[in-house]
């Protein structure tokens, strides 16, 4: 009787644990950049790190945003990088970088032009 109350306990602690981390990201894009484009964040229940490798044929900059920060419509274009949680250095073809998400915050991914057309490899990952 012991043995199975224990199991049962042991089982219900286990199964709570499950689900209280933020959900898995692993999302890829690969874009043909002449304006913005950017990868929605839903909000989690717990702080997250997300990670942005990013790979382009033409210097772009690419910036993680609290979804909060932008109006509804804005697609990203004007965000100055200082209004990121973090950002690429301008300019670059390949980087990647961090951001930590605070819990219940969406976010958003932009990635845009530093200045005519690229094409750019996106992979967004949380650790």
């Amino acid at each position: 009787m012991l043995a199975r109350f224990s199991c049962l306990a042991l089982a219900i602690g286990l199964i709570s644990v499950a689900g209280c981390g933020p959900a898995k990201l692993d999302v890829t894009k690969n874009w043909t950049l002449d304006e913005p484009k950017m990868v929605l964040l839903d909000a989690q229940p717990k702080p997250q790190t997300i990670k942005v490798d990013f790979e382009a044929d033409n210097p772009v900059i690419v910036l993680v945003v609290k979804d909060s920060d932008l109006a509804k419509d804005d697609d990203g274009g004007f965000t100055p990088a200082n209004k990121a949680l973090a950002a690429s250095k301008a300019g670059e073809k390949k980087g990647e970088f961090s951001a930590d998400l605070p819990a219940n915050t969406a976010a958003r991914v932009v990635a845009r032009t530093s200045g005519g057309k690229a094409t750019i490899k996106l992979h967004v990952t949380n650790q």
